[in-house]
């Protein structure tokens, strides 16, 4: 340092020690109606305008990231006062949440302090103590909008040093390195792509700096910048496909200047799995391997349509594998005002867990939704229906079935109605039955609109053993209209029970099985009766004989294992065919 400097020092701390606060300005207040005061920057999502202001221009984020969207102000000390609101007050909006960061010129530094969560459309005031630390601080909105932001400017920063000091006439020459983004999200990759960012030279000397990567899957180019002073430049950062190479990929970024430290830039990518499980509706069909809870969903122009209040309906996906760092994407459209997308998962068989929930109004385009961040596990995942078009998954893996399929054979009497009038067709067929735990499912026969997969599940609670297949089971079109199953005991759609027969392997089932039309919950199409899936063929003698044709029973009662009764006590017997409990 030349003499002179040395002067000049020795002269300041002469007079911040005789006269202290004279070389400390005043308050400021940034307002921001003229934008950004000088020295403040913007980075990542964050907006200065008027659609979220408390008066003139404001600054606003609707992004859920506490490091990625910031204001950095000037260097500042003492206390920051500011007024501040969340960004949306519904319930589809997270709680907004401020957090300020020591800045250190080009990166966020430690957390000074943050706010409470708050969410609300009114403004608030709220003032933060920055303690013992001088200099630029970075604002992070987390879904939330500032306005009038009070402060200190440390003197001597900035164009304009302040009373009491010159500037430095002769100052050494000193590149200052700036990097945006930090953080560079690739999402899900199916080829080669590229993302940009700029290196910015604030400084007054010429600024070198090299570009290295640690993870091969990216690559930089260039290798190096020179960047001028009161200049930038860009690099390239690409994310190379690799079919075998499948899964998450992250890698550190380092930019090294020729002076001052080096910043790390993280780079992270989901390279898609050549075999990853894809579905799409164009077949106007529920499937093959998906459920449905309810009668909500229909399936036509290529896509599946739940209709408008079918809070209790579900579309549930076959069990898919995920791997940790591994995403799926799917697509939504609301079609009407007010429409929840809600997605829950079940991992390992457990129980439902929400993992989204997002308010839409109507929309034009479908918007693409991804599901990521789950451990490794087995999964199946569901959607509500609730006024939304749903299409094109993909992503995760067809978990491996662990199901056996066999078979069995059916003996049933199909009524169904012919020129006004009532006819019946008893048949004896084969058909495909699947284990798979403690789940079952029939390749049930239909006269109506061919053989249709209904899926059930083993009922755990005492007495016989029993299988529930839930209401609303579809199973095609007829004639124009959504078809589904649905166990009934008249006209009041209930759950299809079976009962198994260990020592006959047999499923029986004596009430009505409808086939029920989607345009009124009471107008049965046709239906079944006397219905009993047996491993071995059916014999014309015996129990089983017995149970399937009602006019043999003279009014006997059977227990529910198929075993005749002489004197029935308390308890549900079989009589004609009919389930009959005796209290």
């Amino acid at each position: 340092m030349t003499k002179i400097k040395q002067d000049i020092l020795s002269a300041l701390v002469l007079l911040t020690a005789l006269f202290g606060s004279c070389l400390t300005a005043g308050a400021e207040t940034a307002d921001f109606n003229s934008g950004l005061p000088e020295g403040w920057v913007t980075v990542g999502n964050v907006n200065v305008d008027s659609d979220r202001a408390r008066s003139g221009k404001g600054v606003w984020s609707n992004g859920k990231s506490a490091t990625d969207n910031y204001l950095v102000t000037e260097a500042i000390e003492g206390t920051l006062s500011l007024y501040w609101r969340s960004y949306g007050a519904s319930g589809s909006y997270p709680n907004g949440v401020l957090y300020i960061y020591k800045y250190n010129g080009n990166a966020l530094g430690d957390l000074i302090t943050q706010s409470a969560p708050y969410k609300s459309s009114t403004w608030k005031q709220e003032t933060f103590d920055l303690g013992t630390y001088k200099g630029q601080v970075a604002i992070a909105l987390y879904s939330a909008c500032i306005d009038d932001v009070t402060y200190t400017k440390i003197e001597g920063s900035g164009d304009d040093p302040g009373p009491g000091t010159d500037p430095d006439p002769d100052p050494d020459p000193v590149p200052v390195m700036n990097i945006t983004p930090t953080v560079v999200h690739f999402g899900q990759v199916t080829e080669n792509v590229s993302q940009t960012v700029t290196v910015s030279n604030t400084g007054n000397a010429e600024l070198v700096a090299t570009i290295t990567s640690d993870n091969t899957t990216f690559v930089v180019s260039p290798a190096s910048l020179t960047v001028e002073p009161d200049a930038s430049a860009t690099f390239t950062i690409t994310c190379i496909y690799d079919a075998e190479a499948y899964g998450a990929h992250t890698a550190n970024i380092t930019v090294t200047p020729n002076v001052g430290e080096a910043v790390t830039l993280q780079a992270t990518a989901s390279i898609k799995d050549p075999n990853a499980w894809t579905e799409d509706f164009e077949g106007n069909a529920l499937p093959e391997g998906w459920t449905m809870v309810g009668t909500g969903w229909t399936f036509a122009d290529g896509v599946a349509k739940g209709k408008f209040e079918g809070y209790d309906s579900w579309l549930v996906t076959p069990k898919l594998t995920v791997n940790a760092g591994e995403l799926m994407t799917f697509q939504a459209k609301s079609y009407q005002f007010g429409t929840d997308v809600v997605l829950q998962y079940q991992k390992d068989g457990g129980d439902w867990t929400p993992f989204l929930s997002e308010a839409r109004n109507t929309q034009t385009e479908f918007e693409t939704y991804t599901v990521s961040g789950l451990e490794a596990g087995t999964y199946r995942f569901r959607i509500r229906t609730e006024n939304l078009y749903l299409d094109n998954f993909e992503g995760f893996t067809l978990a491996p079935s662990t199901a056996v399929k066999e078979t069995w054979w059916i003996s049933y009497t199909f009524h169904y109605q012919n020129g006004g009038s009532e006819e019946t067709l008893s048949d004896v067929e084969q058909m495909e039955i699947e284990f798979d735990g403690d789940n079952i499912a029939f390749n049930f026969p239909n006269p109506i609109t061919g053989n249709a997969w209904m899926h059930g599940a083993k009922y755990q609670g005492e007495g016989p053993e029993t299988y529930i297949f839930p209401n609303g089971q579809y199973i095609g079109m007829y004639n124009g209209e959504q078809i589904y199953f649905c166990g009934s005991n008249g006209e009041a759609l209930t759950d299809m029970v079976f009962y198994y027969n260990e020592e006959e392997k047999a499923f029986y089932e004596f009430e009505q099985i409808l086939i029920n039309g989607s345009t009124t919950t009471a107008s049965v199409w046709a239906y079944f009766t006397d219905v009993a899936i047996t491993k071995d063929k059916p014999s014309t003698t015996g129990i089983s004989a017995t149970l399937m044709n009602n006019e043999t029973m003279n009014n006997e009662y059977f227990d529910l294992q198929g075993r005749r009764v002489s004197q029935p006590t308390k308890g549900l017997y079989i009589v004609n065919g009919r389930k009959v409990v005796i209290k």
